[in-house]
């Protein structure tokens, strides 16, 4: 957990050390990642926004790939704002 001094936002990133296997694009890779963690990824949301009051972002970061994407909250989720 961090929160970015430019913005004021808090983010729950989690570290990866997977990466594509094989034939795998790297965007299907993500794609499937983000999905994978999606619902993991809420449940600390909703703790951190529960505990901090303050809406939360979310991402993953793949340490093999120096690469990092944002899982947002679903729709109609409201993790992602203040109680």
């Amino acid at each position: 957990v961090f929160v970015d001094e430019a913005s004021g936002e808090r983010w729950v990133v989690d570290y990866k050390t997977s990466a594509p296997a094989g034939d795998e694009s790297l965007p299907d890779f993500i794609a499937a990642q983000c999905e994978r963690y999606a619902e993991q990824l809420g449940v600390y949301r909703q703790a951190m926004t529960r505990l901090h009051g303050e809406p939360v972002r979310c991402a993953l970061y793949f340490l093999a790939l120096g690469q990092h994407a944002e899982v947002p909250a679903p729709p109609g989720d409201g993790a992602g704002d203040a109680p």
